[in-house]
């Protein structure tokens, strides 16, 4: 079958907003529906119009959901989730009349999602509509699973793991001991881990608590981790080491010696980075830096911070691995200054950083600098392409280089990682594998790397990238860029102020939209336009007076 037409229930925030501002971008001649508590939009309506259906409704909503719309369903068209079980919603959407293939991507509302991993179960679906279902995930890592297989997987990747995150974090709060102090004694490796176990306390727990307590696969290893843990407690209290080194010999062998070595080789490049930034700084006392850059030493947003030095001045810089982070960072005036990528010219606008601009309203654009971006491929050694087993880079390098790269290097697969400079480390650290990372030359030459191929970047590919600023002005002011919103979503809304700026003949250079939260009405819209900041203050009122809410992001 063809589709013609994508509805994700449940569409308006997290994950399920990411993939319908992915669906069009990359198939605009695919209609996109969503629909939430606020939309006009019903889930009946997108089931009765769309030829593929997404339930990205939450875990312990998804049955009820499926099972009241199943009169709804018909036989030429396809019905999906996106939860983390997979047994049970696909039950569910079997007694529907339509085709049905669970889908589980394996990652969070993140900026960029492309390259990321999803899982497929095709339950009841012909081959040419799987291969039209596939076709819409290409961007993606695909990999297939029957249901039960996958309830397994994730019983283990899932509820155990969160097992032992929940485990320690009552460890630690029974223990009776200052978790300041426990943090200050910590190493990197064993921060880190900390960390990791402080990400999913600050998640939903409702989340958490359906995943452990829906997936039918999860008592069975649940089990396994109170068995394994009651072992060790007696071999720990009889003080006996010789069981506790075969569990560690077995345990490697299970794992393979390679993957052994692999892993501490990976985490070292990590703990490398993370340990300059976590070395001397507490979680509750942040050291103070003169500009804070997105990304690592020798990215392009690195290289794109010496355009501002005549602005910052000199002084000490600071590394961020999250936008959020680095204006959290300018917000709390643990930074004066922060240079982020704000738009590519392949890749459109970084929304994260549209976003988390309006989450913190006193911090402003005061400055841009426009550079021409080259990826380029390094490898250890000198290596002959068609050899290459791996390609790690940044999610938007990867996208911004794949078409040579599926060309030049046909066996290897892209592996995201969290900046082009953790990529590089990961494959000088990995000397001896047919490896490869995507970057700059400064960062080839930083690392130390061969480069083996060319600019694999389009000529025309450049990035935008900002100064910002807590409560800043900018020194030259061309460009004015703002974000209003609605009450409702209603026919003209957007028009009304569009044909504004067209009759005070004042030229929008781009214009972005954003599903929003529940107090900005549906959709947020970010517009840059070609006016300085006091001219545009003079259109403020009359702009006000045909939206809900304005903010003003800055200007450059």
């Amino acid at each position: 079958m063809k589709i013609e037409s994508i509805g994700i229930l449940g569409g308006t925030g997290g994950l399920g907003a990411r993939f319908e501002q992915y669906f069009k971008n990359k198939f605009p001649e695919i209609e996109v529906l969503v629909s939430g508590r606020k939309t006009e939009i019903t889930n009946t309506i997108i089931v009765q119009r769309c030829d593929l259906v997404i339930f990205a409704v939450p875990i312990d909503k998804t049955l009820e959901v499926i099972k009241d719309l199943i009169p709804e369903s018909r036989a030429n068209q396809i019905w999906a989730d996106f939860t983390s079980i997979k047994q049970q919603p696909v039950e569910a959407m079997l007694k529907s009349k339509s085709q049905v293939c669970g889908l589980h991507p394996l990652f969070g509302p993140l900026p960029e999602i492309e390259n990321q991993t999803l899982i497929y179960c095709p339950a009841r679906i012909d081959p040419e509509s799987l291969g039209a279902l596939l076709q819409l995930f290409q961007a993606f890592n695909l990999m297939a699973f029957s249901p039960s297989e996958h309830d397994d997987l994730m019983g283990v990747v899932q509820c155990a793991s969160h097992m032992s995150d929940m485990v320690m974090g009552e460890t630690l709060r029974q223990s009776g001991l200052d978790f300041e102090t426990i943090w200050k004694v910590s190493s990197p490796s064993y921060r880190l881990k900390l960390e990791v176990m402080g990400r999913m306390f600050a998640q939903s727990p409702d989340l958490y608590a359906d995943i452990a307590t829906q997936n039918l696969s999860a008592p069975h290893f649940t089990h396994l981790f109170k068995k394994a843990s009651d072992h060790l407690e007696s071999i720990v209290a009889a003080r006996d080491r010789a069981p506790l080194l075969e569990i560690f010999e077995s345990t490697k062998q299970y794992l393979t010696p390679e993957f052994c070595e692999t892993a501490y080789l990976d985490s070292q490049l990590f703990l490398s980075s993370y340990s300059a930034q976590t070395n001397t700084v507490s979680p509750k006392t942040p050291s103070k830096v003169n500009v804070a850059i997105f990304g690592d030493p020798g990215s392009h947003t690195d290289s794109a911070s010496l355009d501002f030095s005549s602005l910052v001045g000199e002084g000490t810089r600071g590394f961020y691995g999250s936008i959020f982070k680095l204006l959290e960072a300018l917000d709390a005036e643990q930074a004066q200054w922060g240079i982020v990528p704000y738009e590519n010219t392949t890749e459109g606008s970084v929304l994260e950083v549209l976003d988390e601009l309006l989450a913190y309203p006193k911090i402003q654009i005061v400055a841009a600098t426009d550079r021409s971006i080259e990826q380029y491929l390094m490898t250890a050694k000198p290596l002959d392409l068609m050899h290459i087993e791996r390609v790690y880079s940044h999610p938007q390098a990867l996208s911004q280089s794949k078409n040579f790269l599926r060309k030049a290097c046909p066996g290897a697969s892209l592996e995201a990682a969290a900046s082009t400079s953790q990529a590089a480390r990961r494959v000088k650290q990995a000397s001896t594998k047919p490896w490869a990372a995507v970057g700059s030359m400064q960062l080839a030459k930083k690392m130390g790397l061969s480069v083996v191929s060319g600019n694999m970047a389009s000529e025309s590919n450049r990035t935008r990238f900002v100064l910002l600023q807590k409560s800043g002005q900018a020194h030259v002011s061309k460009v004015t860029c703002f974000s209003f919103w609605f009450t409702a979503d209603q026919a003209g809304n957007l028009a009304s102020v569009l044909n504004y700026f067209s009759t005070q003949k004042i030229n929008l250079l781009k214009l972005d939209t954003r599903r929003a939260s529940s107090d900005k009405g549906e959709y947020i819209f970010y517009i840059d336009a070609a006016i300085n900041m006091p001219e545009f203050l003079i259109h403020l009122e009359a702009l006000k007076h045909q939206v809900a809410g304005l903010h003003i992001l800055g200007s450059y």
